[in-house]
């Protein structure tokens, strides 16, 4: 009898003694790939058409798989697909068949072999039949986009302006016309079917219809431009040296005779340089300015010839002027087409010129100042009249002051009378410090002086300078005598023996009136001029006596015209001033040596006396008697007798002497 079934996933034939045999076919065994085995199972169940099973063991008809999408299951049992769906057609799970019937690729798809689905025609391509493995190319002149839906038709779908559409073209704007060139026609397929840009315009963007706009100014647009200022070479670029372009210029302009233009980019007529004042330019498409203006000429701006205007008067014009050049302050000119400066006039001596440009001269230099040629100011500092000399109006050169008359000052335009205390003498400005000379020692100068200078007279000198009128001449010297005129110092001493007070015209005023005896050779000089003369009585006139000195007391002058007193004589005084000593003996009492000033000068001493006149030593005087005293000086006898017991030798100057005598002893008396 059995035991019960066979396993699940399991198959039993026959004598099976387990639920779950692995002996192969002689009693059974696991359920094989391709088939299921449900419980009790006496073989195993193949897996239907559509289906497979690629593992052992499977229990029920679910555990078969569907057909894998893309491929196809035929027959029943199958352990895997037997093959990819066939191109053409698409073949979702659970196929049977490589063609299945209902699933013929559609319309503008294609199905390679294998497909699961159709798949979209890519944009550039379509189909318009079913069935198909591959797409057609979209034809030039259309475009196939399937963004949005499969193509299957392109006729509809031409190619608009602006665009060009090779074959296989994905979009309406995939090939848009580039910069530079735009496109007004459809069904165009290269991009050489783009138009270049027109000449004077640009397309500075992709897929234009027209032009956008004019080229911009300064620039050119022949053909092509891609944008307003483009640089696209001898197409379109910026403009060109010697050339103008303004707005929507196709080819540049030239500029016009007299201009040039070295830089590029310009965009009007007056853009164009002008030809550079000084030079010319003869042709068109100049770069840079022309050769320079012809001397004698000048050239404004935008000149086209050499010799355009000529140099007027009061001016010059060098090669290459783009205006005259006025001749220089200084200078003038009347005469046409000079060519420098040098050829320019200067202005005349005595004359200036101040202004640029001067066709004549008449205006006369300033007072104080000379021109030279050439000057252009009244006053040219550089000419200023010098110290000494003078320069009325128009001098062309400094004149001399005449004699007697100075300038102490530069710039002076006529000459001031001499300074009292001053000579004056024409000079020169290398010597101008002289103009005006202080009146030299022992002259004075009035104003007005020149070279005539006025001598101070004999018996007078001057060292100082700088008199300027007679009586500032210095008496002569007091001790002093001045011969001669003119002096700066004293001659010399006046004589010994004479005196000189003051203005002593001679060396012994008041000696004889004779020329030859006055050492004078002029005849009206003879008398001596000044105060002075010759000593008098009881005077002395050493050599240089400014005046006569009274003899010293003790001292006489017994004549005129001594240079020293003689002393006094003994027995006889000399009072101050003495012309002579006899009338002056010598006094009693008294006694009077020589050279005695005065009567009482030497008195004859007490305990002496002298009852005579001239007396002339001490010795002369005698000692009192004896007996008697002499009390006083100046004694001319004895004063008395020598006092009642007492007594008195001789020489005694007194009554009760005691040098000389004494009180008398007892024994004695006086008698």
């Amino acid at each position: 009898m059995t035991s019960g079934h066979c396993d699940p996933g399991y198959y039993c034939i026959q004598m099976a003694v387990v639920s779950n045999p692995s002996d192969g076919n002689v009693t059974g065994d696991i359920c094989p790939m391709g088939a299921h085995c449900p419980a009790g199972s006496t073989a195993p169940l193949l897996c239907q058409a559509g289906t497979y099973q690629n593992s052992t063991g499977n229990e029920v008809d679910t555990d078969c798989v569907t057909c894998v999408a893309g491929s196809y299951c035929s027959g029943s049992g199958n352990s895997i697909p037997d093959g990819l769906c066939s191109s053409g057609y698409y073949c979702p799970s659970g196929q049977d068949n490589p063609t299945p019937a209902s699933y013929n690729c559609t319309q503008g798809h294609y199905c390679p072999e294998g497909s699961i689905t159709p798949l979209r025609c890519a944009s550039g391509s379509y189909q318009d039949d079913i069935g198909s493995w591959w797409c057609k190319a979209c034809p030039a002149g259309y475009f196939c986009d399937s963004t949005m839906d499969p193509v299957v038709l392109f006729n509809s779908s031409h190619c608009p302006t602006g665009f060009y559409c090779p074959e296989n073209t994905t979009m309406s704007t995939e090939f848009p016309c580039p910069a530079g060139t735009f496109n007004n026609i459809t069904h165009r397929t290269v991009v050489s079917d783009c138009t270049p840009c027109s000449g004077g315009m640009y397309c500075d963007q992709v897929g234009l219809t027209i032009p956008v706009a004019d080229c911009a100014a300064g620039y050119f647009c022949l053909t092509g431009a891609n944008s307003s200022t483009p640089s696209q070479g001898a197409d379109a670029d910026i403009c060109p040296p010697r050339f103008y372009c303004p707005l929507g210029t196709v080819s540049p302009v030239c500029c016009s005779l007299g201009t040039f233009n070295p830089t590029t980019g310009r965009q009007a007529i007056d853009e164009c340089t002008n030809c550079t004042g000084g030079t010319y330019c003869p042709d068109y498409n100049m770069t840079a300015t022309g050769p320079a203006c012809q001397a004698g000429y000048f050239c404004p701006s935008k000149v086209d010839v050499a010799q355009f205007i000529l140099c007027p008067e009061g001016s010059y014009c060098p090669l290459g002027s783009d205006q005259p050049i006025p001749c220089a302050a200084g200078s003038f000119s009347n005469v046409t087409g000079l060519t420098a400066q040098s050829e320019c006039t200067n202005c005349t001596d005595g004359f200036y010129c101040p202004t640029a440009g001067m066709t004549e001269t008449t205006l006369q230099c300033w007072g104080g100042y000379y021109c030279p040629t050439g000057m252009a100011v009244p006053n040219p500092g550089a000419y200023i009249c010098p110290m000494g000399m003078h320069c009325p109006n128009g001098s062309e050169i400094y004149k001399e002051c005449p004699d007697g008359f100075y300038t102490n000052y530069t710039g002076a335009s006529s000459c001031d009378v001499c300074p009292a205390g001053f000579y004056c003498l024409p000079v020169q400005p290398y010597n101008d410090t002289l103009n005006a000379q202080d009146c030299p020692n022992g002259y004075y100068c009035p104003a007005g002086t020149g070279i005539n200078w006025m001598s101070c007279p004999s018996g007078s000198y001057s060292d100082q300078s700088g008199l300027y009128q007679v009586d500032q001449c210095k008496a002569c010297t007091a001790g002093m005598y001045c011969q001669g005129e003119h002096l700066t110092v004293p001659t010399a001493n006046c004589s010994a023996g004479y005196y000189c007070s003051s203005g002593v015209d001679r060396p012994q005023p008041g000696a004889s009136n004779d020329s030859v005896a006055a050492n004078c050779t002029c005849p009206d000089q003879a008398f001596y001029t000044g105060v002075g003369g010759i000593c008098p009585l009881g005077h002395y006139c050493p050599e240089g006596s400014a005046t006569p000195t009274a003899c010293a007391a003790g001292t006489y002058a017994k004549s005129t015209g001594l240079a020293e007193c003689a002393g006094c004589l003994e027995g006889y005084y000399c009072l101050v001033n003495a012309s002579e000593y006899l009338t002056s003996p010598c006094p009693a009492g008294h006694y009077c040596p020589n050279g005695t000033a005065f009567s009482m000068q030497y008195r004859c001493p007490p305990g002496t006396y002298n009852p005579n006149t001239l007396g002339t030593a001490l010795a002369d005087c005698r000692d009192c008697d004896a007996g008697q005293y002499c009390q006083d000086y100046a004694g001319i006898a004895p004063t008395g007798n020598c006092s009642a017991g007492w007594y008195c030798v001789s020489g005694s100057d007194s009554a009760n002497t005691t040098t000389h005598g004494g009180i008398c002893q007892p024994g004695y008396y006086r008698l």
